[in-house]
């Protein structure tokens, strides 16, 4: 019996810290900063991806790329500023089918040269 009881222990060890490893590691990735108020925001490069007509604008960071779901009148101001870096103030966002974070854009700060 003794036999059958080491196994499943040093399995259920083994699968317990690979757990907890696995939750030290995780993070909210879109939450890249918070202000004093609690609001989130993303500071990056303004950048197109894709091709015309199906272009889209982001905003590049070190670590990752975001899309932005912006009215059109911003995008247009965006679109014209392409390559500087901006402030993004975000209220939440949403995974899109090829896996990459689109920020539901509050307000935008482009940031002076």
């Amino acid at each position: 019996m003794k036999t059958i009881k080491l196994p499943l222990t040093i399995s259920f060890s083994i699968l317990l810290v690979i757990l907890l490893i696995g939750c030290s590691a995780s993070k909210n990735f879109a939450s890249n900063e918070n202000d004093d108020n609690g609001t989130n925001f993303v500071t990056g490069q303004i950048l197109m991806v894709n091709n015309e007509p199906f272009a889209k604008i982001a905003i590049v960071t070190d670590k990752s790329v975001y899309l932005l779901d912006i009215p059109e009148d911003v995008r247009k101001t965006l679109y014209q500023n392409q390559g500087r870096t901006a402030k993004v103030y975000y209220t939440g966002y949403s995974i899109n089918d090829e896996s990459i974070k689109v920020l539901k854009a509050d307000k935008i700060e482009i940031m002076a040269k």
